[in-house]
């Protein structure tokens, strides 16, 4: 999937639905926030923003 791209490319996992506990926090607007805010934060980090 991020192979041989013209383009940088990141694959992220952050949980699986086959662990109760990993869905179950997957749905949470709270970690859906943190997520979001950590992601941004490592795009502008390679930004060098």
């Amino acid at each position: 999937m991020t192979r041989e791209t013209s383009m940088p490319a990141v694959l992220l996992e952050v949980g699986y639905l086959t662990n109760p506990g990993n869905e179950t926090a997957m749905f949470t607007e709270t970690l859906q926030n943190n997520l979001a805010r950590e992601i941004v934060a490592g795009i502008y980090e390679y930004l060098g923003l």
